[in-house]
């Protein structure tokens, strides 16, 4: 999502919406392109990414970009976890020197950025295309990618028999001292407060952690 920080903001929308036209030439986005959209990002020249999303998707749709926009040259970062490129973001805010035009970070931290003032809203013609639980009512950020949150075991260790089933067996006995988290595992912890509610889900994770 463009930030209300960067070089210039207008620029930074129209290499966006460009992007989005060169991933898919049929989608909303191109439909709405224009030659003065193009025209004012071949004045802008540059286009800087911070994301999340792994690299070969990445390079896939960045490479269609410049197969399209040979024009504007695209600076990919992927600095690693989420706390890392909002680290930097605020950072480049600080020092006075915005860089970057599209961020792609977790929900929790574009929130962060949101509350700071950092990021400014664009409503994508390709929004109206999304589930409303994959993007916010105020055109801040739209979702591009799903971390599914799941538990793993060491099969050498426990038999799939006795593997645990749910998330209540990890409060058993044979399993203290003998569970390890993420110490950035927060999406996870945000996502069990909203299934289970704020009550149960904050009583579940006192008793977990204890068996760590």
């Amino acid at each position: 999502m463009p930030t209300k920080i960067e070089r210039n903001n207008a620029d930074g929308l129209i290499a966006l919406l460009i992007v989005l036209c060169a991933i898919n030439p049929n989608s909303l986005a191109c439909a709405a392109e224009s030659p003065a959209l193009v025209e004012g990002a071949s004045k802008e020249g540059r286009l800087v990414i911070y994301s999340l999303l792994a690299v070969p998707d990445h390079s896939r749709i960045v490479n269609h970009f410049r197969e399209k926009y040979p024009f504007v040259e695209v600076s990919l970062t992927r600095p690693g976890a989420s706390e890392r490129i909002t680290a930097r973001v605020l950072t480049e805010t600080r020092a006075g020197r915005p860089l970057v035009d599209v961020i792609g970070i977790s929900r929790l931290h574009m929130t962060a950025l949101i509350q700071r003032s950092l990021i400014m809203n664009y409503e994508s013609p390709e929004r109206a295309r999304f589930d409303p639980a994959f993007k916010d009512r105020s055109g801040f950020w739209t979702a591009f990618y799903v971390n599914p949150e799941v538990t793993a075991y060491n099969t050498r260790l426990i038999a799939s028999a006795a593997a645990p089933k749910a998330y209540d067996d990890l409060l058993e006995p044979r399993w203290n001292g003998q569970l390890a988290f993420e110490q950035t595992a927060i999406e996870w912890f945000a996502t069990l407060l909203r299934h289970w509610g704020e009550d149960k889900g904050l009583a579940f994770i006192r008793r977990l952690a204890g068996k760590t």
